[in-house]
């Protein structure tokens, strides 16, 4: 009797199998991290690097409160005054056995300077809405670096961000 599951006699490819463990595990890495004390005045920011090829990003964010998440790239850091590329965040690998290392960075609170610098231009700006989850996705140009700014709509707010990397 034919299983009346008809994939199950298919062969599958070596791309349909890659599409499918994506879609049962999730990226292959993840980048989280929560600040519990966001300001109107101190936008929370991240910068992304990325490397040699391009990526595919999903950004995740969460919060008790509204803001506003904008999505920026060709940003420089420029010089001068307390230029800063902010502080890496580590990776985790879905795959804990795996010994590679992501070719995209991303820094937390991260400092244009006073000259030569630029926040960059907006790919996309999004309402977040108080507890609800915002998403973002986007296939990213390699050797460029974007700019994620979340601001809220009064101070002392918290927020979790989770990076989703697939290269």
């Amino acid at each position: 009797m034919p299983s009346p599951f008809p994939w199950e006699e298919m062969e599958m490819s070596a791309r349909i199998t890659e599409i499918l463990e994506r879609f049962l595990h999730g990226s292959e890495w993840l980048v989280s991290d929560y600040d519990s004390d966001i300001d109107i005045a101190g936008p929370k920011q991240y910068l992304i690097t990325t490397g040699a090829k391009k990526t595919k990003l999903t950004i995740r964010v969460k919060g008790p409160a509204a803001a506003t998440v904008a999505l920026n790239k060709t940003v420089v850091l420029g010089t001068g005054g307390s230029v800063s590329a902010g502080t890496a965040i580590d990776s985790a690998a879905r795959d804990q056995a795996s010994t590679l290392t992501p070719l995209v960075v991303i820094a937390k609170d991260y400092i244009l300077g006073s000259s030569g610098q630029s926040a960059g231009a907006a790919i996309v700006t999004e309402y977040h809405r108080a507890n609800d989850e915002t998403v973002i996705k986007f296939k990213l140009k390699a050797s460029t670096i974007y700019g994620l700014i979340f601001t809220t709509i009064a101070d002392n707010n918290s927020a979790s961000f989770t990076f989703e990397i697939d290269e």
